[in-house]
C-alpha cells in the first residue's frame, strides 16, 4: 500500500511538472504569435525632410509619424513627427494576433521633454477582447505641450490571451524605442516649409518651452549669437549671391561644419540664412534675409560692436546681412555696444543708427533686395 501511494505521488508530481512545462511552452508560443506591427500618430502635423538630399521625394520622411515594423524602402522604422503645439493626437496601432484566442492589451504611454528631461504625462490604457486577427485600434492621447519642444513619446504594449477556461494568460510584451516628436508654433514656412529634421532639432532645443512667436525669435537669435563664431567676413557656406535674387545657402555643409571649428561658424550671410531657417522651421513670423546695401558697396564704417564668438570689432563692412520680418530686424551675428543683440529693431531707424557710423563716398543705406529674400537651401557642398 505504501509503495502504491508513493507511486501515485510521483505520478502526480510528474503530471504537475508536465503541466507547468506545457503552460510555459504555450505562453512562449503565444508570445511569438502576438506582435505589434505599426503605430501611426495622427493629428495636426507637418511633413519633415531628412536634410540629406535635394531630391524632394527621396528626402521626405514618411507620414504619419510613428513606428512601422516593415517600413517602406529608405524609410526609418521610427519616423519623427513635427506637430502643432497643444494638439491632441491619436495613436492608431496594428497588432498581429495568430493565437486564435481573444487578445487583451495593456498600453503604457509617456511623454517627456528630451532636452530638459521633464515628464509631461504618463497614461495606462487597458484594451480587452481585441479581434484575433490583424486589426487597427486607436487610443486618444493627452494634448501635446502648448509650446516649442523636442519630445520623446514612449510606448509599452503588454499582451494577454484568453485560454479555453476564460483566464487571461501572458502573451509577451513590446517596448518601443522613444518616438521623436517636435512641437512648433504654427505651420513652418519656406525654405523650411518641409523642415529639415536636424534644423528642427536645433531650433526646438534653442527655443525650448517658448510659446509666443516673437519670444521664440528672440531666443533663437540670442542662442545663435551666444553659440556662434563670426569668421571675420570670409566666404563660407553661401554662393550665387546677387542683389536682386538672394543666394544659395549650403545648409548641410553648414550643419556639419569642419574638424576643430565651432558650430555655428561663418560670415553674416550664413548667420542670417541659418536664423531664417530656425525661425521659419518653428512657425514663428515668416522671416526673410536682407542686406544693408549692394554686395559690391559702397560700404560703411561700423559703430563699436562685438561679433559672435567675441572677435575684434570690425571697422568697415562692404555690406551686412540680417534676418527681417516686415520692417524689423533680428541679427544673431552681432551685439552692438550699448544696445545688445538686435531683436525686433526697426530696420531704418534703430538698427541703422546703431550699426552705421557713416557710409564711404557714394554709399547710402539701401536695403536689398527690396522685400528681402528667401535663401535657396541645398545639401550640395559650397563651390
Amino acid at each position: 500500500m505504501w509503495k502504491e501511494r508513493r507511486m501515485f505521488r510521483n505520478v502526480g508530481r510528474t503530471i504537475l511538472v508536465l503541466l507547468v512545462l506545457v503552460g510555459f511552452t504555450v505562453h512562449a508560443a503565444q508570445a511569438q504569435q502576438v506582435t505589434l506591427t505599426k503605430v501611426d500618430l495622427n493629428g495636426t502635423y507637418y511633413q519633415e525632410r531628412f536634410g540629406n538630399s535635394d531630391d524632394l521625394a527621396a528626402d521626405t520622411i514618411r507620414t504619419p509619424p510613428g513606428y512601422d515594423a516593415n517600413p517602406p524602402s529608405g524609410q526609418p522604422g521610427y519616423a519623427p513627427g513635427c506637430f502643432l503645439k497643444g494638439v491632441t493626437i491619436t495613436a492608431d496601432y496594428t497588432i498581429q494576433n495568430n493565437t486564435g484566442r481573444p487578445l487583451g492589451v495593456m498600453i503604457g504611454v509617456g511623454l517627456t521633454n528630451s532636452d530638459d528631461g521633464s515628464t509631461y504625462w504618463t497614461r495606462q490604457y487597458g484594451i480587452p477582447n481585441l479581434l484575433p486577427y490583424p486589426d487597427v485600434h486607436s487610443i486618444t492621447l493627452p494634448a501635446l505641450p502648448d509650446h516649442i519642444a523636442n519630445l520623446n513619446l514612449g510606448f509599452t504594449f503588454t499582451f494577454m490571451v484568453q485560454d479555453m477556461y476564460g483566464a487571461w494568460q501572458p502573451a509577451g510584451q513590446q517596448v518601443l524605442q522613444p518616438i521623436r516628436l517636435h512641437t512648433v508654433l504654427d505651420q513652418p514656412q519656406s525654405p523650411m516649409d518641409r523642415p529639415r529634421d536636424p534644423v528642427l532639432e536645433i531650433a526646438c532645443r534653442w527655443a525650448n518651452r517658448e510659446s509666443a512667436k516673437e519670444n521664440a525669435m528672440d531666443k533663437l537669435t540670442d542662442e545663435l549669437y551666444n553659440r556662434g563664431t563670426y569668421n571675420g567676413g570670409n566666404p563660407a557656406y553661401t554662393s550665387n549671391e546677387t542683389d536682386s535674387g538672394g543666394e544659395t545657402f549650403h545648409l548641410k555643409s553648414f550643419l556639419e561644419g569642419a574638424p576643430g571649428r565651432p558650430f555655428p561658424w561663418g560670415q553674416c550671410n550664413d548667420f542670417a540664412d541659418f536664423l531664417v531657417c530656425l525661425i521659419n522651421s518653428v512657425g514663428a513670423y515668416f522671416t526673410k534675409a536682407q542686406r544693408t546695401n549692394s554686395l559690391s558697396g559702397p560700404g560703411f564704417f561700423v559703430k563699436p560692436l562685438v561679433p559672435a564668438g567675441g572677435g575684434p570689432s570690425p571697422s568697415f563692412w562692404t555690406y551686412h546681412q540680417f534676418a527681417l520680418f516686415n520692417i524689423y530686424v533680428w541679427d544673431g551675428c552681432i551685439s552692438i555696444t550699448g544696445f545688445g543683440v538686435p531683436k525686433g529693431w526697426s530696420r531704418d531707424t534703430d538698427y541703422q543708427s546703431r550699426l552705421v557710423d557713416h557710409y564711404e563716398t557714394g554709399g547710402a543705406w539701401n536695403p536689398l533686395p527690396g522685400g528681402g529674400f528667401t535663401p535657396t537651401v541645398t545639401t550640395a557642398p559650397p563651390p
